[in-house]
């Protein structure tokens, strides 16, 4: 019958057509493309592709191919030959989507990856592909043309990052990266094991499709968890970026931004430029309160130890923070607020707002870190402090009831906490008035010799606070006191001396005056001396041997315990505070010497008057 001759054709010319793709599938050759396939990387990326193993298909379950040892060429000027190289590559694609010009790839595997991501002097990125030269261009991925992804595995792969020529590469290794789509548009679920610095890291979650992610502009969503060392992470945002005239990533922004580190969250907006000589961050961030674990008491040799200053010259920034509440220990900052730029390695904050022991910091600090040798400078005031609510918070103690003000303006220099330290220089000053403060404490001064060397001031658990001020003035991180007076209403204590910040010592005097002249005889000068942690307390032997107390001889007042207190004598009325805090705060000289100062002196209750009662008592 016709039908079956017609059927005995088709079934000939379909045995025949399966022999000859058994054939063709038999002798194919697919090494001999390698030429082609290397040709076409070179001519749309400027660099050369170097193919080492043999190309192999396996054609179930479904077409595989599989090479080894592959070279991607770096740029003219990189450190080494290879940007990247591949161990083994395996790319599977469903063949059926084909017919129609979709490339759907179902599984890529790399395995033995080495990555190198640099920066020459000139800014220069190895990524920067194009026509050997760095050129290309920029535009957009059309959505035909990117490939359908469905699973993407990495093993074993080495991420190398050197952002300076002359710089170590960091090495990011990651152990196993698995990206997994439930369909070719669908978002990535990923999984990541890998190590930081030594720090192990796990991240799950979703990234965009890659079909959204090769087209430029696209809202971008992220959500993953996980943990960086010992910390939980969860990082949400939405990414989008741009892409430069050379055909390189240009700008990276990120909205939405949530990111949470140990019960710490921060949110806000921020975007990286890439087109300048170094990338530039500029960021708006807020989190409601941050909580710092306790200092480690044993970290002293921690300040010899030179900080990254140079990596302040890698990037620049302009970021904006706001962050209502700062707890470090039991010390809590509040109503943060700073502006933080970064050009050319300087860092300013500039302003810096702040709210402490419901004081007000104002502040502004400078790091110049693109300094042969780095300097550092701070100006800040805190005004309205309540020192007694400092001291409940440091301490636990409620026996201070004071407020008042403080500021500093310093400069320093160096690497080092401890070359910062001992290259201070600049002045310092406090001052409170109208406080309370209980009588024990006084015992701080000199511990267990209060009772014996300021027995006037028992009898009493709380006196009242006139006035607390201190100045001082800084060079090569030592403190010379200009004014340092405690003025109470039964005794005044004056200070002289100095603090080494760099050593850790001190060297001071302080001398009480009780306002009861019958007890001068009883107050003797202490001297504090030795290291800051442990100091030696003592009475003034010389004072001891003359057998007076307080402020004996007139040259017991030289130097600035003469300028400290100028109305201190035995039942004197006459202000102490006003004078001494006027020149702690710089609002009025220090006193040296001419007809104000011999007036002053020869006042009633002045400094001469307490020479004249104290030299009735030594006769």
């Amino acid at each position: 019958m016709r039908w079956m001759r017609i059927l005995a054709a088709l079934v000939a010319v379909l045995t025949i057509a399966v022999i000859g793709l058994v054939v063709f599938v038999a002798t194919l050759d697919l090494n001999s493309y390698k030429p082609q396939i290397e040709a076409a990387v070179e001519d749309a990326t400027g660099r050369d592709l170097t193919i080492e193993g043999d190309l192999d298909l396996a054609w179930t379950p479904r077409p595989t191919l599989t090479t080894e040892t592959v070279h991607f060429a770096n740029a003219g000027w990189g450190s080494r030959p290879d940007m990247a190289t591949v161990g083994k590559l395996q790319v599977a694609v469903d063949v059926v989507p084909l017919l129609s010009g979709t490339l759907d790839v179902q599984r890529v595997a790399l395995a033995d990856v080495d990555i190198l991501l640099e920066r020459n002097a000139d800014g220069a990125a190895n990524w920067q592909l194009g026509g050997g030269s760095g050129g290309g261009g920029g535009g957009s991925v059309g959505r035909d043309t990117v490939p359908l992804l469905r699973s993407v595995e990495l093993i074993d792969v080495v991420l190398r990052w050197k952002p300076e020529p002359q710089e170590e590469a960091r090495t990011i290794r990651i152990n196993r990266l698995e990206l997994d789509a439930a369909d070719g548009n669908a978002p990535l679920d990923v999984t990541l094991e890998a190590d930081v610095d030594g720090d192990p890291v796990t991240l799950q979650g979703t990234l965009p499709a890659v079909a959204e992610a090769l087209r430029p502009g696209a809202t971008l969503p992220v959500d993953v968890t996980g943990k960086v060392g010992d910390r939980e992470i969860a990082l949400a945002t939405n990414l989008r970026y741009a892409l430069g005239k050379d055909g390189g990533l240009s700008t990276l922004e990120s909205d939405r931004l949530s990111l949470t580190s140990d019960g710490i969250t921060v949110t806000g907006t921020a975007s990286l430029a890439l087109d300048g000589p170094r990338p530039k961050l500029v960021a708006d961030l807020k989190s409601e309160a941050i909580t710092l674990p306790e200092g480690d008491d044993n970290s002293g040799d921690g300040l010899e130890t030179a900080l990254p200053l140079a990596l302040l010259g890698l990037v620049d920034a302009e970021i904006k923070l706001a962050l209502a509440a700062l707890t470090v220990d039991e010390l809590a900052v509040t109503d943060i607020a700073a502006t933080a730029t970064l050009t050319d390695g300087t860092l300013r904050l500039d302003p810096v707002a702040a709210v402490l022991s419901d004081g007000k910091i104002a502040a502004t600090a400078t790091i110049a870190a693109n300094e042969a040798v780095p300097t550092q400078a701070l100006k800040a005031t805190w005004t309205g402090a309540d020192f007694g609510k400092l001291a409940r918070a440091l301490h636990g103690s409620d026996t201070l009831e004071a407020k008042g003000d403080a500021a500093v303006d310093l400069t320093a220099s160096g690497a080092s906490p401890r070359d910062m330290i001992a290259s201070l220089g600049g002045t310092a000053w406090v001052t409170t008035r109208d406080g309370r403060i209980a009588n024990e404490d006084w015992e701080l001064i000199a511990e267990d010799l209060a009772a014996k060397f300021l027995p006037f001031l028992e009898g009493s658990s709380r006196g009242t606070l006139n006035c607390a001020v201190g100045r001082w003035t800084l060079k090569r991180g030592v403190a010379e006191t200009v004014v340092l007076m405690v003025d109470s209403d039964r005794v005044t204590v004056g200070g002289e001396g100095s603090i080494d910040l760099a050593r850790e010592t001190l060297d001071m005097r302080l001398t009480p005056n009780p306002k009861d002249a019958s007890l001068v005889s009883l107050a003797t000068p202490i001297l504090i001396t030795g290291p800051i942690a442990d100091p030696t307390i003592a009475p003034d032997p010389v004072a001891v041997a003359k057998g007076v107390g307080s402020l004996v001889g007139g040259a017991a007042l030289a130097g600035p315990l003469a300028l400290m207190l100028p109305f201190v004598s035995s039942g004197s009325t006459e202000p102490a505070c006003d004078d001494a805090i006027a020149v702690a705060q710089g609002t009025k000289p220090v006193p040296s010497g001419g007809a104000g100062a011999s007036e002053q002196q020869n006042k009633p209750g002045g400094i001469k008057g307490l020479f004249d009662s104290l030299r009735k008592a030594v006769d």
